[in-house]
């Protein structure tokens, strides 16, 4: 079998796709919460490809969902080179409170054939060592200025400003 044929049949079976639907899955999502007793605020995805795979497009499609019409909230288009020239942690609201819910996003400049990826680099990210808006030249490297061992979250805003 061809990996990239599609399927035959579905892999899962799906209720029938309405409004319905819609409204309850969202619902769903808007009350997701962390399990209790670990020390997780939210879950955290980052977005990781080749450049052109759809990363900021998938983040403002979430947020388009969530908003009631489209967004633009992270840069993208098309180009030989990634786009996104920092790293970008967004936070998706609810269309009815407008309050955060419980996961993040994580935008990152795409893989070009040249960069590699470390998964450490990726664990940093996810833990909140590396600031919101840091600047990419390649994929990142944990000696950059504006790492931080600690965590961003957990900084005084004071002292993450002075680290800039």
């Amino acid at each position: 079998m061809n990996a990239g044929a599609p399927l035959c049949e579905p892999w899962r079976k799906t209720r029938k796709w309405n409004t319905q639907l819609l409204d309850d899955l969202k619902k769903r999502t808007e009350r997701y919460k962390p399990l209790k007793g670990i020390e997780v605020t939210q879950a955290r995805f980052l977005m990781i490809g080749q450049v052109g795979a759809g990363k900021s497009s998938f983040i403002n499609t979430i947020n388009s969902i969530f908003r009631g019409h489209i967004t633009s909230q992270a840069s993208c288009g098309s180009a030989q080179s990634s786009l996104t020239t920092e790293y970008r942690m967004y936070k998706i609201r609810s269309g009815k409170t407008g309050q955060p819910m419980n996961f993040r996003f994580h935008d990152t400049r795409g893989i070009e054939a040249d960069q590699g990826v470390d998964a450490n680099e990726m664990c940093y990210l996810l833990n909140g060592n590396i600031p919101d808006r840091h600047q990419v030249k390649h994929f990142y490297l944990i000696e950059t200025l504006g790492y931080n061992r600690r965590r961003v979250e957990r900084l005084p805003i004071t002292e993450m400003c002075s680290k800039r």
